[in-house]
């Protein structure tokens, strides 16, 4: 029995320093990210202007 699971990973984004804090969770993390930045998510997130990473 070896299976492969999936590869989850939880990630943090920031608005500015002492700002807004994100938390999210993905299996494609390069991609989330680059969604982040390029404005491509709605929500939370768009909203407040988090697209640095922690």
């Amino acid at each position: 029995m070896n299976e492969r699971r999936p590869f989850i990973a939880t990630y943090i984004l920031a608005s500015r320093p002492l700002g807004v804090l994100y938390v999210g969770m993905t299996s494609n993390l390069y991609e989330r990210i680059r969604q982040h930045r390029e404005d491509r998510m709605e929500g939370f997130a768009l909203h407040y202007g988090c697209k640095t990473l922690v």
